[in-house]
């Protein structure tokens, strides 16, 4: 009897040390998945403030082209807000995207201010 107990008290210990380690893992795991969504997160909130972005760049150029100076300054803002708030997000990855967007506004602006000084 006394070994009945004591195989029903061992098999009850390596369970529970089992059902720990699965616990413990399942935690981890979820740590780990937490960190990519929140990289995966950050990283398409940048992408859709570039894409936001260079269609905003494109409005100003048409507004622009159209002379349409007040429209060509609204959008330009609108680029430039994005601007900023992709460059607080931006990853390594989405670094030369920015890059050129920036480039693409200051040209942008430059032109304005060619236009209005005209």
């Amino acid at each position: 009897m006394k070994v009945v107990i004591a195989f029903v008290l061992m098999l009850f210990l390596l369970m529970t040390t089992y059902n720990w380690y699965e616990i413990h893992s399942l935690r981890q795991e979820i740590t780990r998945l937490e960190t990519n969504l929140k990289e995966q997160s950050a990283k398409s909130e940048t992408d859709d403030m570039i894409a936001k972005a260079t269609v905003a760049l494109g409005q100003a150029r048409m507004a622009i082209n159209s002379t349409d100076m007040n429209k060509a300054r609204q959008a330009f803002e609108t680029a430039k807000t994005n601007i900023d708030m992709a460059s607080k997000t931006a990853r390594e990855k989405s670094a030369p995207a920015l890059k050129w967007i920036q480039d693409e506004a200051n040209d942008l602006q430059k032109q304005v201010q060619q236009r209005l000084s005209k």
